[in-house]
């Protein structure tokens, strides 16, 4: 058994979903962090190249009916590349909006560095990695000029041909500022400079792997190998759950 606190609980896959403290006899524990869970694509479960069924029960499967633009499973996940245009539409627009916070995990194995959006809009919002030396964090916003939040953290923290698992867990707003933290394998990571890194603006996604605007020019490259968004901060020992309990499952 894990013992991982708040831990997860079955829901009808092969493994657990965030939210019971004991993972072998919890199907019917209420799930604290389940709550606000708008997006789960869970490694080795129901995933082909046509979809990847949503495990957080809104029903937010990624799909891509044209072969040309399907990743390849691997490892348990998707393998994009970018030169083929992978990319895959997710069913539901989830959009948070300004002042509120949120929380995106993610296990990533990158092929290249440079542009790797990770999810984004028809506005060209997203959120994406960004620099050539695997050191940027770019959150493109909804506000009036397309703000961009920078979060910079050293060179090399997001390399490619490394798997790692990446989280950043913004704070609703104070005083019109947001916290963002920035995690690589659940430990945090300083990220300084950077425009705009303490922006409250909002944005929205229906897309995975790719920038959803019409230009569509920017495609990720790698693998995805699972990735957790909520609508909301996640506290701090629910940060420290979600980060084990991950790493255990991918060998982090």
């Amino acid at each position: 058994m894990l013992g991982l606190g708040v831990g997860f609980y079955k829901l009808g896959g092969s493994r657990y979903i965030f939210g019971c403290e004991d993972l072998r006899d919890a199907t019917d524990a209420a799930a604290p962090t389940a709550v606000n869970l708008s997006l789960w694509l869970q490694n080795d479960t129901e995933v082909t190249v046509s979809r990847w069924t949503d495990q957080s029960g809104n029903n937010n499967h990624a799909t891509q009916d044209t072969a040309e633009n399907q990743a390849t499973v691997v490892n348990g996940g998707l393998d994009f590349e970018r030169g083929e245009s992978d990319h895959y539409d997710l069913a539901n627009n989830t959009i948070i909006t300004d002042d509120q916070g949120f929380c995106l995990t993610a296990v990533l194995e990158l092929e290249s560095t440079g542009d790797n959006p990770i999810l984004s809009d028809t506005n060209n919002e997203m959120i994406k990695l960004a620099g050539s030396s695997g050191s940027r964090i770019r959150i493109n916003l909804n506000d009036p000029s397309n703000e961009t939040c920078d979060l910079d953290v050293a060179s090399g923290t997001f390399p490619k041909d490394e798997k790692f698992l990446l989280m950043i867990n913004r704070s609703a707003a104070v005083d019109g500022a947001c916290t963002y933290q920035v995690f690589k394998n659940g430990t945090a990571v300083s990220h300084s400079g950077g425009q705009n890194n303490t922006s409250d603006h909002g944005f929205s996604f229906d897309t995975l792997g790719a920038r959803g605007d019409s230009s569509a020019d920017q495609f990720f490259d790698g693998k995805i190998l699972e990735l957790a968004f909520w609508s909301r901060q996640l506290t701090t020992q629910e940060v420290a759950d979600v980060n084990d309990y991950l790493k255990t499952i991918h060998g982090l």
